[in-house]
This record gives C-alpha cells, sequence and structure tokens, in this order.
C-alpha cells in the first residue's frame, strides 16, 4: 500500500472503500459497485448492444476489480483502472462469441450480430471474413495496440483523451494505433486489394 502523503492524491473515502475491499469487506464492495456500475455500464455499451452481454461483463469485470484490488496503485486514476478491467473482460467475450463482434470498416461499424440487409451474400461473406482477421490479428497483438484500436475505433475517443487516459503522450497514443493498424491491415493486403481502415 502507498504512504499517506501518496494517499491524498485520491478522494480519501474512495481510499477507505478500497482498503475495506482489499479486506474483503462485503459493504465496501457493494458501495464501489454502486458508485461505478452506470460509468462501466456505458463502457460496456460501446462494445454490444444486446443487455445480456453488457450485464455479463459488468458482472465479470467487478468480479475481477474485487479479486485484483489488492494491486492498485494509490497514485493513479482508480476509475481508469477499473476501465481498463472491463475493456478487457468485453474483449475476452467478443473472442468467445464472435457474431457479437462490432467490426470498423471504412469508419462505419457493422455489428455481426444485426446484418445489414442491403448487402448480398458475397459482401456480407467478405466482411464476416474481414472480421475473423480482425480478431485473429488483435488476438495476437501486445495488450497496448490492442487497447489503441479499442480506444480509438470502438470508444471513438481521441489521442488527446486516450493520452489523459493511459498517462502516456498524445504521441504514443497516435503511434501505437498506426503501428496496430498496420499489422492488420498487412494481413487484410494479402487478400483485399484496398486497405481496411482508413480512419487516421
Amino acid at each position: 500500500m502507498k504512504t499517506v502523503k501518496e494517499k491524498k492524491l485520491l478522494d480519501p473515502g474512495l481510499v477507505n472503500l478500497i482498503e475495506g475491499c482489499v479486506r474483503g469487506e462485503r459493504r465496501s464492495q457493494e458501495k464501489l459497485y454502486s458508485m461505478f456500475k452506470e460509468k462501466m455500464r456505458i463502457v460496456c455499451k460501446r462494445y454490444f448492444k444486446d443487455q445480456d452481454s453488457i450485464e455479463e461483463v459488468l458482472q465479470d469485470s467487478f468480479i475481477k476489480v474485487f479479486k485484483k484490488i489488492g494491486d492498485y496503485r494509490l497514485d493513479g486514476s482508480f476509475e481508469g483502472w477499473v476501465q481498463r478491467i472491463v475493456r478487457n473482460t468485453a474483449i475476452d467475450l467478443i473472442r468467445r462469441h464472435k457474431n457479437k463482434f462490432v467490426l470498423p470498416s471504412d469508419d462505419i461499424l457493422f455489428d455481426l450480430d444485426r446484418p445489414d440487409d442491403s448487402l448480398g451474400s458475397e459482401e456480407w461473406d467478405d466482411i464476416v471474413e474481414k472480421s475473423d482477421i480482425v480478431k485473429r490479428e488483435m488476438g495476437k497483438m501486445t495488450d497496448k495496440y490492442r487497447e489503441a484500436i479499442n480506444l480509438f475505433v470502438i470508444e471513438d475517443k481521441s489521442h488527446r483523451e486516450i493520452a489523459v487516459s493511459l498517462g502516456i503522450q498524445e504521441g504514443t497514443s497516435k503511434s501505437n494505433f498506426f503501428r496496430a493498424k498496420a499489422k492488420i491491415n498487412k494481413t487484410l493486403i494479402e487478400k483485399y486489394p484496398d486497405k481496411f481502415w482508413v480512419k487516421n
């Protein structure tokens, strides 16, 4: 745990709740959950549209939060720490249920659970195949590259917002995203003549 001086960087009430959760106190866990559940629900909604998936990610995320809360350092944003767990939990669910994957292409979000009736069968097959390639390539990436894609494309955050959220330089956020995009495009370009993402 951090020193008293370092703890002053956070709200004392929040620190008390965190420490209570570290001790396994049920009341502290309930208060912490109530404090952050709606904010984290918004994060979940950026990845899923169906309520069942949203609730599943939310529940699994807070189980992980309480399990790992002893690892949290009190000198950073606790909300950001929780958000990262929620995002990673959402990614895990996407991997298990590929038909829920939100596919970014040409700045349009294709939700594979809700097909666009205007698309022909060949066009839809291409979208499904592209999503499989994207998921496979994302699975090979380090956390920082995978997170760059999720924050910039799916959550539609600016590089400045990402930098503040993760405590990195804005230029680092841009670099992480472009490198991640390049890794995916390198694989896609082997089959498709056009580059996949145009968002810069």
